[in-house]
C-alpha cells in the first residue's frame, strides 16, 4: 500500500468502508444524473 504503513489482513478493516462509501457515492450520484436529464428532457419536449 504506502510505505508508512504495513500490508496486513487488516487494512480491509479501513479501506474497506471507504471503496463501498465512495461505490454508493458513485451510484447516487448517477442516480441524480438520470433523474435531472430525464427532467429537462420532459421540460424541452413539445406539448402534444
Amino acid at each position: 500500500m504506502f510505505c508508512w504503513i504495513e500490508e496486513s489482513n487488516y487494512s480491509w478493516i479501513i479501506s474497506g468502508p471507504v471503496c463501498i462509501s465512495m461505490l454508493l457515492n458513485f451510484v447516487f450520484l448517477v442516480n441524480i444524473v438520470r433523474v435531472l436529464v430525464t427532467k429537462l428532457r420532459a421540460v424541452n419536449s413539445p406539448d402534444t
